[in-house]
Order: C-alpha cells, then sequence, then structure tokens
C-alpha cells in the first residue's frame, strides 16, 4: 500500500506543480516588479546550479536540447522551483548561466551565472535589452568549462 501510495504521488507532483504554475502564470506574468526580480534573481542561482549539474551528468543529452528544454528537463523532478518563474521565458546553458525574459520572450530582465555570487546582469527597469545571453561564461567561470 505505501508503494501505491509512493507511486501515486510521484505522478501528482508533476500535475500539481502544473497548476501551481498556470495559476501564477497569470498573476505574474505583468509582475515585473523591482521586489519580485530580486526575489527571482536570487532563486536563478539554485536554476543555473540544477542545469549545470544536469549538463554535467547528461552531457549528450544537454547539448542536444535548446535553452528552454535544457532548464524544463533539467528541473523536470523538481518542477515547483520553476513556478515562481511563471510567466516568464527561462533559458539556461549548461554552463550553468540563466536568463530570465518577458513572456513574449523578446526581452532580457536580467541574466545570471552559478558561478558567481551576485547577478552579473541584474534587472534594471524599463530596459530594452533583446532575450539574447550576452555573459561570458569562459571569461566568469573558467572551472565549468
Amino acid at each position: 500500500m505505501a508503494n501505491l501510495s509512493n507511486k501515486a504521488m510521484r505522478l501528482m507532483r508533476p500535475m500539481l506543480a502544473a497548476l501551481l504554475l498556470c495559476s501564477c502564470t497569470a498573476a505574474c506574468a505583468e509582475d515585473q516588479s523591482e521586489d519580485r526580480m530580486r526575489n527571482l534573481e536570487n532563486r536563478a542561482s539554485l536554476l543555473g546550479l540544477r542545469v549545470y549539474q544536469f549538463s554535467v551528468d547528461n552531457p549528450e543529452l544537454a547539448q542536444s536540447l535548446d535553452a528552454r528544454q535544457l532548464v524544463r528537463k533539467a528541473l523536470e523532478t523538481e518542477p515547483e522551483k520553476l513556478a515562481p518563474f511563471g510567466g516568464l521565458v527561462v533559458l539556461g546553458k549548461t554552463s550553468g548561466v540563466i536568463l530570465v525574459c518577458t513572456q513574449d520572450g523578446k526581452v532580457a530582465l536580467f541574466e545570471d551565472a552559478v558561478c558567481t555570487k551576485n547577478p552579473d546582469d541584474p534587472f534594471v527597469k524599463d530596459r530594452q535589452r533583446p532575450c539574447d545571453f550576452m555573459l561570458e561564461p569562459k571569461a566568469l567561470c573558467p572551472a565549468t568549462q
């Protein structure tokens, strides 16, 4: 009976996370307040760590995924870690760099490399930088290359 319960919980976990993500998506999509962005900047380090570790453990698979798929695959067992980013585009590189962009994927909100303490390209209100990776991981994180 305990095995059934554990199996049921494993099956329900992604559904519950998706429900949480959907409920947050509508409310969070337009929220680009400085408080929310600072909170997400702090959380991005954990995402970067998960992406980097996934890439080390699964190098061929990681290389075959695009930046959005890489984040989703690296966090597929912990979808709740992505829930606070609901309504935003979250991209990752195998080096552990995370780029967070507006819902339409046109404007970069902030970018962070896992190997540094503070956000490397922090949120700036009313910025118009394209949603493209700008950080050079080789310069920032030589040990992860």
